[in-house]
Order: C-alpha cells, then structure tokens, then sequence
C-alpha cells in the first residue's frame, strides 16, 4: 500500500494532496472518547447503513459492533456537513445486532437479519442466532421515533 501523505495542519484552507480527508463525527451527545454513559459512533463495524436517495437525506445507521459488543443503537448522519444525532426510539426496538441488512423505504428504515446473539463477535458462528424478523423505524410526522 502506498502511504499517506501528511496533510499540511498550518494551513487549514489548504487543499490536500490526496482525495481522501479525515474528519471525527461525534454525536451531539457524545465526546471524542466513548465511555459506558456516553455512546459511540465510530469505530464500530458490521452495521447497517441506508438512505433515501435524496440530497436532502441523511445517512440512517443502526446496530453493529462496538469494542466487540453488538448494539442496537441508530443515528442519522448528514451528508452536507457530516453532523451526527443519536435517534432515541421507543416501541419493539430490535435486539443488538451485527451483519444484519436495512434500507430506505419513503419515511421508515426497515431492519432485518443479522446475528441477534448480542454478545461478542468472538463467540463461535455456530451459536449465532440469526434473527428472521423485520423492524420498521418511522422517521416521518411523528413527534417520537417509533420502532
């Protein structure tokens, strides 16, 4: 692999020289570093992530692993100034889970598979218990986000 060109940190307006940048997204709610209390977007891995298509959407990301322990949590992500906001719901929220699916259908996420076994990717495959259910977040005219 080739390596990284160091980006110029005099010079914040400065272009880099390669097509790729770095930038933290910190919840609203969270800091730079994640504690029990606080949640934790990122680094995180076999999530689920959609999005409606249109420019004005944003990015719905739900569950997937966390310092190895699956999660059930999901933010909306904006795709014009990369902000982030934890989406609290109520109603039947699926289990934690990683490797599951979801998709963008007018106003609600659909959810669906994935290992519901909410413990460590570390345990063995053959214990998985892999979830056939589907799950519905409406994020249309509705005060609260409901499962």
């Amino acid at each position: 692999p080739l390596p990284i060109p160091e980006q110029n940190t005099e010079d914040a307006d400065a272009t880099p020289e390669y097509p790729w940048s770095q930038r933290r997204l910190l919840a609203a709610d969270s800091a730079s570093r994640y504690t029990s209390s606080q949640p934790s977007l990122l680094p995180r891995c076999d999530f689920a992530l959609s999005t409606s298509g249109s420019v004005n959407a944003g990015l719905n990301l739900f569950g997937g692993l966390v310092h190895d322990r699956a999660k059930n949590d999901v933010y909306s992500i904006s795709v014009k100034d990369l902000s982030v906001t934890r989406l609290y719901t109520i109603g039947d929220i699926p289990p934690p889970r990683f490797g599951h699916a979801s998709a963008f259908a007018g106003s609600v996420v659909v959810v669906w598979g994935g290992d519901a076994l909410s413990a460590s990717s570390n345990q063995l495959r053959a214990n998985a218990r892999y979830d056939n259910g589907l799950y519905f977040l409406n994020l249309g005219e509705c005060t609260g986000k409901s499962w």
